[in-house]
Parts: C-alpha cells; structure tokens; sequence
C-alpha cells in the first residue's frame, strides 16, 4: 500500500482520485481533478502513464473510468491547469495513446482553488484579427477567400497561440494570432513544442538568395507577404469555373506553356 502524503487526502480522509463526490457537497467530484490530482502522487516528472492507466485507476472495482471525451480532460490539464504532457504526436519515442509528464501543475491538494478558465474576449480577438491584416499567420489565407484544400468552403479564422498553453504561452495580445481553421487544427488537440532558434536557422541555409530575402521581408514586417502573382490567384479562384478555364488558357500563352517541345 502507498504511503501518501497529508495533501494527496481531501478533507473527508478519501484520496482526491477516490471521490465520486465533492466533500460535504451532493456534486459529482471531476474527472480532470481526479487525474490531475492521481498524477500528481503516483508520477514523477519524466514517468509515463498510458489512458488504459488512468481510466482504470479512476475507475469503481473493476470496472475503468468511461467518459467519453477523457482524451479532453488531459487537455483541460493542460490548457487550464498548467500541466505539460506530451503525446506520441510530439515525441515519436512514445508508445499511441502514451503520455509522459514533463512538468506537473495544478492539482486539488494545492491548497487553493483550481484556475479559473481564461478565454479570448471579443474585443481582443477583434484587435488581433485587425492586427494580423484578417489573414493567417501562419499561411497567409485570408478571411473569406477559398480554402486551398476545399475551394467550395472558405476561410474562417480563429485565435491561436504562438506559444501554446503546453509550454507557458498565455492569453497575452502578444502571444496570440490569427490563424486559419486548417492551421489551427493540429495544435487544438494536442499542443506543440516550439522549435529551437537553431532548427529554423538551419533550415533558412538551404533556401536559394530569393527565398532567403522574401523571408526576411516577411520576418521585417511581421506578417507573411503575399506578392501580385499570389494576389490574383486569390481572385482567379473565386472565379465560375468556366472563366477559370478562360483564364487558365490565357496564362498557359503569356507564361510560354502552349509552345510546342523541341
């Protein structure tokens, strides 16, 4: 049997992960406060735990926990609660549906009150969409044109953080940007590690002159830059189809693509 600390008991005696109920309260006891509180006691940072894990630790008897959105509560750890851990998704050493804890967080034996949920108001999703120009960051589409994986929906931007709420980023202005629902969607999930300053210099050493100094341009401004040509492909494709068939004749005889092969 494991000798637990004072802290890993709530006020009625039961550890924090055994609870069904809030202490004193006729409320259901939450899932991510059990989770986060049975890591906190039973993983060291550095140890790794898998959901089959933690679903029959936060179980009754024999029978695991089955919430169906318990994927969700790891999340909720770590977006809310300050917890970092990774998946197999950023760190291939990793078995699926493997998680290791590289820094713990808040847990219910702290001695104060859970943080409070910190969400993006309107106003400042409106500051950083007019900051960012209405287009993503990250790839540069622009709020309301085509998507370039669907052509038939459109973009629709989000927030998202430079520096996910995994690794310290937080709500600031500073730490936020527009991003496209495409972009944004690998990060929602999962949280990301950001790059070390020498993997992206390595990667600028293979680029030809040209690409070295469009990039630098958009470093300087501090958004992606698009040029004449991109800027009319954006009008091309919310073109009918047919005048996109006209167009892409045109283009084929100024670019020099219909001259026949020697």
């Amino acid at each position: 049997m494991t000798d637990y600390p004072p802290d890993a008991y709530a006020p009625n005696g039961k550890l924090w992960w055994e609870l069904t109920s809030w202490p004193g309260r006729n409320q259901d006891y939450g899932v991510e406060r059990k989770l986060s509180a049975w890591l906190r006691f039973n993983k060291n940072v550095g140890d790794t735990f898998t959901t089959r894990e933690t679903r029959s630790v936060l179980g009754e008897l024999d029978v695991p926990n089955a919430d169906e959105h318990f994927q969700r509560r790891l999340r909720e750890l770590r977006s809310r609660d300050g917890w970092v851990i990774p998946s197999r998704k950023y760190d291939p050493s990793l078995q699926p549906e493997q998680y290791r804890v590289d820094r713990a967080g808040w847990h219910p034996g702290c001695g104060k009150d859970r943080p409070k949920k910190t969400s993006v108001s309107k106003a400042k999703r409106r500051a950083v969409f007019d900051r960012d120009g209405w287009m993503c960051r990250v790839c540069g589409a622009r709020s309301g044109e085509p998507r370039f994986d669907d052509p038939d929906r459109t973009v629709a931007l989000t927030v998202g953080h430079v520096l996910s709420n995994d690794y310290g980023g937080n709500a600031d202005i500073q730490n936020l940007r527009a991003e496209c629902s495409y972009c944004n969607e690998p990060v929602r999930s999962e949280g990301r590690k950001p790059e070390s300053p020498e993997e992206i210099e390595t990667s600028i050493r293979t680029l030809k002159a040209a690409d070295r100094l469009r990039l630098a341009q958009w470093i300087e401004s501090g958004r992606y830059i698009r040029g004449a040509a991109e800027e009319i492909y954006d009008r091309y494709r919310q073109l009918a189809p047919g005048d996109q068939d006209s167009v892409k004749q045109s283009i084929r005889t100024l670019a020099g693509l219909n001259k026949p092969r020697r």
